[in-house]
């Protein structure tokens, strides 16, 4: 019976109706990854992770899983967990990059999602530096600089041109970062000047404490032309006094957009007829962000403020927009052949062009696949303090959670750099050198809020809003 409903071109019948039964499935396994990454900063990482470990995952999503359970490790204030998820999927992007035959069948002919996630451009460089930063919050300086110089590896792989595909601000301050704290002073320099010109190219404004990075790193590197130019660009800083040490802060804020399913009406020559397509996008909304404030009580009372350094939603957006061309034309010549396919099902039996028809509907949906538990922005901040004890307040000045104050302890050295890690989804803060927070970092019991947890609106109601 099923051979001859299929017969006229029972390969790609035969996919259609087989693999599109699963395709509810990984459309269920998607809506349920949105919503938990809705709850971010709203509910307890510890009761996320729960409810993730219960949720099934197909073998092609376990790159997105690993990446959003690393992160909710990380809010979690569990390092080495959110280290072993990263690192699983680092190695398996990798075995990756080599096509599946397999896979691409199934997205030839199903739909994208039956392709295995491997990430964006960004996405990618953005796990290589949240590894970095968790190694150097662990102490391990050798292991951030392993991260720092695979991520190089993997930039110069991505570049096209004059490209700014996988071109990370972020990623290059913490290149440089760990290298100045391992005295690597000219690569310091480098990294720095990289971010500095990644940002211009972006047209964005440079943040003060990206400028003076580039003023110290080349102080320490001796390249006193390089000083002199930075001086006449951005002013001369003031020097670090007897007994001071520096505070770097690196903040992260709120949470990236989560893809969405939008349909698109196209011409396809072939058919002489006009098709829609689900293509995945992103919703409008604002790209700003709002500048935090961090208040230093101690030896002296001073505020270190915070200023973008990168914008992932924009990365977001630009790494989605970059791959338009090649998943509208992989939908159309999907959509074109299950059109083609129907009609010929149709010459043998009405019954099996109706089967063909409806599983070709049902099987086409968009490719919505994220790393959704990211921070939306990064900022950072740089300031000289003397040495001592000081009590930190992150201002109220983010929306997203109520209880948006972040506070604790950090210690300075004097004649020492001293990284403060901060997440607006989190009380958990984290330091280089780790022993820099005299209190020893334990999760909170909970993360409360004033502000509700955001309404679930379905997919049908929205389109009436």
């Amino acid at each position: 019976m099923i051979t001859a409903l299929l017969h006229g071109r029972p390969a790609l019948l035969g996919a259609l109706v087989l693999l599109s039964l699963s395709t509810s499935g990984c459309a269920v396994h998607q809506w349920k990854m949105n919503e938990l990454s809705r709850q971010v900063g709203y509910t307890d990482p510890a009761v996320l992770l729960q409810q993730l470990e219960q949720t099934e995952t197909p073998d092609r999503d376990q790159v997105q899983r690993w990446l959003n359970r690393g992160m909710l490790h990380l809010l979690n204030g569990d390092l080495a967990a959110a280290r072993s998820d990263w690192e699983q999927a680092k190695q398996r992007i990798e075995s990756l990059q080599a096509a599946s035959v397999t896979e691409n069948v199934g997205a030839a002919t199903v739909n994208e999602t039956f392709r295995a996630y491997d990430g964006t451009p960004s996405e990618r460089i953005l796990l290589h530096t949240l590894l970095a930063l968790s190694y150097l919050a662990d102490g391990d300086l050798d292991g951030a600089r392993v991260e720092v110089l695979q991520s190089d590896v993997m930039v110069r792989a991505l570049q096209e041109g004059e490209a700014l595909n996988g071109q990370l601000a972020i990623a290059r301050y913490v290149g440089g970062l760990v290298y100045e704290l391992g005295g690597e002073w000219d690569n310091a320099y480098i990294a720095y000047q990289k971010a500095f010109n990644i940002m211009q190219a972006r047209n964005q404004s440079p943040p003060s404490a990206l400028k003076l990075s580039l003023i110290r790193s080349a102080q320490r590197a001796g390249r006193r032309d390089e000083v002199e130019r930075w001086y006449k660009a951005f002013g001369t800083p003031s020097p670090l006094e007897s007994g001071e040490g520096e505070l770097v802060i690196i903040a992260m804020q709120g949470l990236v957009s989560a893809k969405t399913q939008a349909a698109a009406s196209v011409y396809a020559p072939g058919l002489q007829q006009y098709i829609s397509l689900a293509l995945p996008t992103y919703p409008d909304q604002r790209l700003g962000y709002e500048r935090r404030t961090i208040q230093l009580h101690g030896p002296v009372q001073r505020d270190a403020q915070t200023a973008l350094i990168e914008n992932i939603e924009v990365l977001a957006r630009e790494d989605l927009e970059a791959e338009k061309g090649k998943i509208t034309a992989a939908t159309m010549a999907r959509m074109v052949a299950k059109y083609r396919a129907t009609e010929e099902a149709k010459k043998n039996s009405p019954l099996a062009g109706l089967i063909a028809n409806v599983a070709g509907m049902v099987s086409e949906v968009a490719d919505v696949r994220s790393w959704n538990t990211l921070p939306s922005n990064i900022q950072i901040s740089r300031i000289s303090l003397p040495e001592g004890e000081y009590h930190y307040l992150m201002s109220r000045q983010i929306q997203r959670i109520g209880d948006s104050s972040r506070a604790g302890e950090i210690r300075i050295n004097a004649g020492d750099i001293t990284v403060l890690w901060l997440q607006q989804n989190s009380a958990v803060t984290y330091a280089y050198p780790p022993e820099a927070l005299p209190v020893k970092k334990e999760k909170p019991d909970e993360i409360t809020s004033d502000v509700p947890a955001p309404t679930v609106v379905s997919e049908e109601a929205s389109r009436h809003e």
